[in-house]
Formats: structure tokens, C-alpha cells, sequence
């Protein structure tokens, strides 16, 4: 029996799977955004340690693809795949070091969890009742999924929370019209 020995390619391919695979099961929300469905019931973990967890593993991903594929015996279009993808995972990195929103923008929390249930409303995806499940499971999550919130803030500046006042308002009549009218989802 002749076994083939991988390709750059198909290393690149399987660790850029396994990575996706961690990406989703660490970011529902853009699970469902990017059609990817068997976290539709979760927020994710966005607790302190939750996101420390998730920008280690992060880390730990742009270094395997540093370490592990050769970009040059890679073809010309999976180079740009590499590089493109290697940049934005250290970009991401970088900015979160710097800036850590996590800390001081409360509308990307309200955010977060109006996009998250807005994506199950209005997707076609799954039959009615099990995006309406998957919508009831993520809406209660939000109570907890703010208490992380609440706990990772510090100091705020003006204009986030102000903002962040303006999405809750919106979200709030986002989720009693989702409610009085589920029914009516596609």
C-alpha cells in the first residue's frame, strides 16, 4: 500500500481547519455569521480567563503556522492565503494587546449580543423551530454573559458608554419586537 505524503497545502489546509474549529467553538456568534452552526446555542466565554484563554490560543496558532508550513513550498495563491492569514491573526493580536476593548468598550458586550440572536432571526439555515431553540438558549445566556461583562470593565470613556447606552436601547426594542413577533421569523 502507497501512502502519499502530504502537501505544504494540505498541511496548510488541515491546520487551517483545526484552527477553525477552535475559532468557532471560542466565537459562536461568528460561527452562525460564517455558516457554521453547532455552537448556535452558545455567546461564548468572555469572562477574563475566557478571553486570556482564547488570545493564548490565538497565539499559539500563529506560531504553529509560522512553524509549521513553509510558505515557500506553498503555491502562489496558497502564499497569499498564508500571509494573509498569518497578518491578520498577528494584527488582531497586536491590536487586542494595545487596546484591549475588553476592558473599557461596553457597547461591543451589547453588541455582541444582539448580533448573536439578530443572526439566528433571520437566517434560513435550519428549520424555524430549531433556530427559535437555539435563539431561546442564547438569549438566556445574555444575563450571565453581561455579568462577564460588568466584572471586565474598567475605566470607560464617555463616548463608549454613551454609545453603548444608544445600542442597549435599540437592542432592547430589537428583542421585544423578536418576541411579540417570533412567529413570524423565516
Amino acid at each position: 500500500m502507497v501512502t502519499m505524503a502530504m502537501t505544504e497545502k494540505d498541511k496548510l489546509h488541515a491546520l487551517f481547519r483545526e484552527y477553525q474549529r477552535f475559532f468557532f467553538r471560542a466565537r459562536p456568534m461568528q460561527a452562525t455569521h460564517y455558516g457554521f452552526h453547532l455552537y448556535d446555542d452558545l455567546l461564548g466565554d468572555f469572562s477574563k480567563e475566557g478571553i486570556e484563554e482564547y488570545l493564548e490560543g490565538e497565539t499559539k496558532f500563529l506560531a504553529r503556522f509560522r512553524k509549521e508550513i513553509d510558505p515557500k513550498k506553498l503555491d502562489a495563491a496558497s502564499q497569499i492565503d498564508y500571509e494573509a492569514f498569518c497578518q491578520d491573526l498577528w494584527a488582531g493580536l497586536e491590536l487586542e494587546k494595545r487596546e484591549r476593548d475588553w476592558e473599557t468598550d461596553p457597547a461591543a458586550y451589547v453588541s455582541h449580543c444582539t448580533d448573536a440572536c439578530y443572526l439566528l432571526s433571520i437566517g434560513v439555515f435550519a428549520p424555524r423551530e430549531e433556530r427559535l431553540r437555539n435563539l431561546a438558549l442564547r438569549m438566556r445566556k445574555i444575563s450571565h454573559y453581561l455579568k462577564q461583562a460588568q466584572r471586565n470593565l474598567k475605566v470607560c470613556p464617555k463616548d463608549s458608554i454613551l454609545t453603548a447606552h444608544e445600542i442597549t436601547e435599540s437592542s432592547i426594542t430589537f428583542f421585544k419586537d423578536l418576541v411579540f413577533h417570533q412567529s413570524g421569523l423565516p
